[in-house]
């Protein structure tokens, strides 16, 4: 038989066998303790010791469409100041171009993510300009580079172990995807690297070219999931 006790100011305690506990009355946090109290919820953004967790997607990647920010590493890079017409409608597009004519690799990168032995999808979103050949370096401690057309929407050359994608957005731009699985427990991320042709690794350009970009993504997926836009912090 259950052992009742009423504890002042506290409501009633119903205590039974460790198989089966009811508590009723009372409230937690403003919430009263009993039926009325779901078993289960669905919630659109659920904030918990300084992280954003959303039911709807992930992105590990911060500042998604500012590729200015600090937390993009630019190597031989320059980031237009000028903002563009995005995917979504809005004037939140980045322009890369090459910042002197020569011979090298070209990238903006966002490194220093730990990645395990699942599934990850790398995405971007990018438009030719004076450049229509991208490459998605999905670093997972190697170089795995993946090069995508955007001028006819088609894959290119595939990293050894990459399943790609690419897809019209409109008005020109594409999402470019890739994913892939970790051999083992690494530092890695998303590198974005403007180039002159399909696998060409270290293109010859002139300063000032470059694609459009807008909205890095990295998620713990097998598939490219909906895109969800970060600033300082990641979604989870």
């Amino acid at each position: 038989a259950a052992l009742q006790a009423t504890i002042a100011t506290y409501g009633t305690m119903a205590t039974q066998n460790a198989n089966n506990v009811a508590i009723t009355g009372g409230t937690i946090n403003n919430t009263t303790v009993g039926a009325t109290t779901p078993a289960a919820g669905t919630f659109t953004t659920l904030t918990a010791q300084n992280e954003t967790l959303k039911g709807t997607g992930q992105n590990l990647n911060t500042f998604s469409q500012d590729f200015s920010n600090a937390a993009w590493t630019k190597i031989l890079t320059t980031i237009s100041g000028t903002l563009f017409t995005a995917p979504d409608g809005t004037t939140t597009a980045n322009k890369v171009t090459a910042t002197t004519t020569g011979t090298s690799l070209r990238q903006v990168y966002q490194v220093g993510k730990t990645l395990t032995t699942t599934s990850y999808t790398f995405s971007f979103y990018a438009k030719a300009a004076e450049l229509s050949w991208v490459k998605l370096n999905a670093f997972d401690g190697t170089n795995r580079q993946t090069y995508f057309d955007l001028t006819n929407g088609t894959v290119g050359a595939v990293a050894s172990g990459d399943t790609a994608s690419i897809s019209s957005a409109g008005s020109g731009w594409y999402r470019c995807s890739v994913t892939r699985t970790a051999s083992s427990t690494v530092i890695g991320g998303l590198s974005i690297e403007i180039t002159s042709g399909n696998n060409v690794d270290t293109p010859t350009l002139t300063a000032g070219n470059g694609i459009y970009v807008w909205g890095a993504q990295l998620e713990l997926a097998s598939s490219v999931g909906t895109y969800i836009p970060t600033t300082t912090t990641a979604v989870y």
